[in-house]
């Protein structure tokens, strides 16, 4: 991994970490204003009680209605955030892109150790594989080797329609760029008449 990829991820870490920093003071400060406005400003402002309670509700009500939202409506309202970081494929694609192939594999790998049960990374290796490297062999031992890394069914049938699919690129691109024969070749075996 070069020292500009390395600078790029840890700053990508460095401002996921400050969105969730940023995120929990803000609900704190949610909180902290809003439960007493609503608590407290109504028996104790008179007439403008009222319109303290509103705005305490309304500081609130997204966090409550969240809760009760994956609590009770199955994701319906809002998505639920698990937490758990995704693979980043950003780099190798565009690294792939670049024509810098070796590199693009490097980072294939390195998201295959950290996401074991991805098999998005191994349907890109065997593409560069076959479509850019022109590699049959070095596509079928990838293969293999994402059917036995690979733990869910789905996954696995998934790796295998890809690979067929991916396969046939293969055949197609043999057929379309071949050589065309000389015309004095043909003109020996007598396929071309004068």
């Amino acid at each position: 991994m070069s020292p500009n990829q390395e600078e790029s991820q840890s700053d990508d870490v460095a401002q996921w970490k400050s969105e969730e920093r940023r995120e929990l003071w803000s609900r704190l400060i949610r909180w902290g204003v809003g439960v007493p406005l609503v608590l407290f400003s109504y028996p104790w402002l008179g007439w403008f009680g009222p319109f303290l309670v509103v705005l305490g509700s309304i500081l609130i009500a997204r966090d409550i209605a969240g809760y009760f939202a994956t609590k009770f409506a199955g994701n319906i309202i809002w998505t639920h955030h698990d937490g758990k970081p995704k693979p980043i494929y950003g780099i190798p694609r565009s690294l792939a892109a670049k024509g810098r192939y070796a590199e693009a594999e490097k980072e294939y790998e390195n998201i295959i150790q950290e996401f074991p049960n991805e098999v998005k990374p191994h349907i890109e290796m065997i593409n560069i594989a076959i479509v850019r490297l022109n590699d049959a062999e070095l596509a079928e031992q990838l293969y293999q080797r994402g059917m036995g890394l690979l733990q869910d069914p789905d996954d696995r049938e998934m790796l295998t329609r890809m690979y067929a699919a991916i396969r046939t690129r293969l055949k197609r691109r043999d057929k379309y760029n071949r050589k065309p024969v000389p015309l004095e070749k043909l003109e020996k075996k007598g396929s071309i008449r004068a």
